[in-house]
């Protein structure tokens, strides 16, 4: 009998191979190439044990098919095993239908998801005020090593207790909300007596009536001393009252630190004569707290005097390796300050000194270049910082990089 010869198959490694490069090849903001992965798990067995689990690493919970994840968990709980990255899609809104009835779905589910290594809130609506219950949902990711909340609203003690429901996360990051407080009076209550976050971000923040957020978290985080990483970023022309005690608090444990203020703020986008400029604003701020710091990125800085002011204002300097900062006077770059004629020079000896002999990087960002003749701005900045052009040290980035610098990469 005639046999039919055996398709020829491809090794197990090379599948997973081809796999990889699916992924690799996937849009950034996209990051799955969902179709492909899907076909790839119908194909046979072993396609599907190589792309399968990719489909299901991340994952929008939303209060119409919260219910439907839920039962497909507990009918084979090694899905819940794949899930790196939960978006929470307006499912912690009010206003949302089928709110009450998510919420004691989202308690059963969390802890059948025991890999999550992002949570991310987004939310159309305000932020709470919740009932014990969502806090309690919540509670149940208890790996979760990076927490992300992006809101329109938000009540600093409804912020207070998201912190102390998942009081573990050591990666915390809030954006693009107005924050408010009912209460001028803190609660000693208000987050857990310590908390282990290595890395806190506030991205396009506006404070409005108790600028209490960081005195709320002063205490926690000066007892635990494991803050390393600190992005401001604000979308208002001042500097919040309490955020100078904050930073003398905890400023000892920082290594990298990141302030920075919305374009709209700059002088040259049409700036407010009523506020304060940005210069005023970074004075304002005591940097004599960051000892241990070692990345420095900075967005409110219209001349170099001010930058050499700031600069000069951090106690231990040596340990810096990098620096990014935003000049908003690069818009008329490169043509000298007549009130200052000598600040570039200054500044190109600051940082050329032994003072600064541990500086790896100067990231200079310009919101764009003049008359797009990118050659010409990287002659002048040659002239302009000669020490520092002839050490190797000076970059000049683009708008596009910008966002990089500044902390927003965590947002994508």
């Amino acid at each position: 009998m005639q046999t039919v010869p055996r398709i020829p198959q491809l090794p197990l490694d090379v599948k997973y191979r081809i796999v990889e490069y699916v992924l690799e090849r996937s849009p950034p903001r996209d990051w799955l190439d969902i179709d492909t992965l899907r076909a790839l798990s119908l194909t046979s067995r072993e396609w599907c044990t190589c792309s399968q689990p990719h489909l299901f690493t991340k994952s929008y919970l939303r209060t119409d098919n919260i219910s439907k994840l839920l039962a497909v968990v507990k009918n084979r709980p090694v899905i819940g095993s794949w899930m790196k990255v939960v978006y929470l899609f307006n499912l912690l809104s009010l206003a949302v239908k089928g709110f009450a009835e998510a919420i004691p779905v989202l308690a059963e589910l969390a802890p059948l998801l025991p890999n999550v290594q992002k949570l991310q809130i987004e939310l159309e609506s305000e932020f709470g005020p919740y009932d014990n219950n969502v806090y309690e949902a919540l509670s149940g990711f208890k790996t979760v090593p990076h927490v992300v909340l992006n809101t329109p609203h938000t009540d600093i003690f409804e912020f207070g207790k998201l912190f102390s429901a998942l009081p573990q996360v050591p990666e915390w990051r809030l954006g693009n909300a107005t924050i408010t407080a009912d209460s001028e009076d803190l609660p000693s209550s208000a987050v857990p007596p310590s908390l282990p976050i290595k890395s806190l971000a506030f991205s396009q923040i506006k404070l409005e009536s108790g600028e209490l957020l960081f005195k709320m978290l002063q205490g926690a985080l000066a007892t635990s001393n494991t803050l390393r990483s600190l992005y401001l970023i604000f979308n208002h022309p001042y500097i919040p009252d309490d955020l100078n005690p904050f930073l003398r608090a905890v400023g000892g444990s920082l290594e990298e630190f990141v302030l920075c203020f919305s374009n709209r703020l700059c002088t040259w986008y049409g700036h407010d004569e009523d506020e304060p400029t940005l210069n005023e604003m970074l004075s304002s701020v005591d940097l004599t707290s960051l000892t241990s710091l070692r990345s420095l990125s900075i967005s409110c800085v219209e001349d170099e005097t001010t930058l050499w002011d700031a600069l000069n204002r951090i106690p231990s300097p040596g340990h810096l390796t990098t620096i990014n900062v935003f000049l908003a006077s690069l818009i008329t770059y490169p043509y000298p300050d007549p009130q200052e004629p000598d600040s570039r020079t200054r500044l190109d000896q600051l940082l050329s000194s032994d003072r600064f002999s541990s500086l790896g990087t100067v990231n200079v960002i310009s919101p764009q270049f003049i008359d797009g003749d990118e050659d010409k701005w990287r002659q002048e900045f040659a002239k302009t910082f000669p020490k520092l052009n002839a050490s190797g040290r000076l970059h000049m980035k683009e708008n596009l990089d910008a966002r990089f610098y500044f902390g927003f990469r965590t947002m994508m």
